[in-house]
């Protein structure tokens, strides 16, 4: 789901979670294209700044994670010659529900009889996955092409380790459609949206004194 709020004036926030702003306009519903989006567009068409989020609003976010987590489980199962039937699925569903929440693996690998210490290597794994299937996935980039050829500055407010996202950003064919990008850290909570820490870094950007 897209959505998106004005953050102050000239300037529009684009993202999939709409807890950071109170008057938000909902675009989207079920896709990535269509009319929806063209309306996405339209609501643009008065500010000269706008600012995404990446994951769940540029791209489906399953389209990264779910072949990402089934790596990790095909490992699991090499290493321990068990079937764990369901695991997979439980990670998805648990990603799906709390994606913000740490200890994916800690949490259900002991549920499967497996030991929480194989949690780190897994959450490397999931990190580290290639995801060569971005390449060919549904995204935004047709519209955030119609934005730059319109005007629109772009710039990218993301959680997420900065290796991975750029590697995600590179794979959509992504990489060079935002004046600047701004990685907050999970080792760093407080730049996690919805705190402000990425808003305010990019100040200069935007203009602000």
């Amino acid at each position: 789901m897209v959505r998106a709020a004005a953050a102050s004036a000239g300037v529009a926030v684009l993202a999939g979670d709409g807890r950071r702003a109170a008057a938000l306009i909902e675009v989207a519903s079920s896709g990535l294209s269509g009319p929806p989006t063209q309306r996405l567009l339209a609501e643009l068409c008065g500010v000269s700044h706008v600012v995404f989020d990446l994951d769940g609003t540029l791209y489906d976010t399953r389209d990264f994670e779910g072949p990402a987590i089934a790596a990790v489980v095909n490992w699991l199962r090499e290493c321990t010659d068990k079937p764990l039937d369901g695991l997979q699925q439980a990670l998805q569903a648990r990603r799906v529900a709390d994606r913000h929440r740490a200890g994916l693996f800690d949490d259900l690998l002991p549920v499967y009889g497996l030991p929480a210490a194989l949690g780190a290597e897994c959450a490397a794994r999931f990190h580290s996955y290639p995801g060569a299937e971005l390449s060919s996935a549904p995204s935004l980039r047709d519209e955030l092409n119609a934005l730059r050829s319109g005007g629109r500055r772009l710039a990218l407010v993301t959680n997420g380790r900065a290796i991975l996202q750029q590697r995600k950003l590179r794979l959509l064919g992504l990489e060079t459609m935002f004046d600047v990008c701004i990685y907050c850290d999970p080792a760093e909570p407080d730049q996690l949206k919805p705190s402000a820490w990425g808003w305010n870094q990019l100040r200069s950007w935007r203009g602000a004194s």
